[in-house]
């Protein structure tokens, strides 16, 4: 997708990832695909563990973001690099900007690998079950992990899109904010 939340923004990535012939870790959110083959389009760790961290922003209230879907897509012409293990997680308004490992909260784990030793694409769609994954979200943090059966444990990832709108506060919330804003109203009359 090129409308997704992480769309156009730039990851600050750990030291683990290539980022020579094209490679670079911002193509994950470039909304482009790519040919099976083409090493120009493709974000790869290089040495996993390999990380990369996104801010969201606020979002329009000031709240974050509720996170309601995303897809990973992994794809390569052999090798088993269509296979993906990577582990999202997430941290909410507020951090300072100076994060912590403490600060994130694991929200999905996959390990799909069904490709083996061999080429090939495959694709990981997570939604919400209620409609919304989690609430709140400031900083996403995607963590290519060891991939068993890729060349050094690496995999090619050739997009990650999260979907998701800005949280809203709930209704009870505002309608305390909206009487507390009458009862100063009626005490400076």
């Amino acid at each position: 997708s090129s409308t997704d939340l992480l769309n156009g923004l730039t990851p600050t990535a750990d030291g683990n990832w290539f980022t020579s012939s094209g490679r670079t870790p911002a193509n994950l959110v470039d909304g482009l695909h790519g040919a099976n083959n083409d090493v120009g389009s493709l974000a790869q760790p290089e040495s996993p563990p390999a990380t990369v961290v996104f801010n969201l922003g606020t979002g329009a209230n000031g709240l974050g973001y509720d996170l309601t879907s995303l897809v990973s897509i992994a794809d390569w012409n052999g090798v088993g690099f269509g296979n993906q293990v990577w582990t999202l997680e997430v941290a909410g308004v507020g951090a300072d900007g100076s994060l912590s490992s403490t600060d994130f909260s694991t929200l999905v784990s996959a390990d799909y690998t069904p490709l083996g030793n061999n080429g090939g694409t495959t694709k990981v769609s997570v939604t919400g079950l209620s409609g919304t994954l989690t609430s709140g979200v400031q900083y996403v943090r995607i963590t290519g992990e060891v991939n068993p059966d890729g060349n050094d444990g690496r995999f090619t990832w050739r997009e990650f899109d999260i979907s998701g709108t800005s949280t809203i506060p709930e209704p009870g919330v505002f309608a305390l904010v909206s009487l507390a804003g009458l009862g100063f109203l009626r005490r400076r009359r």
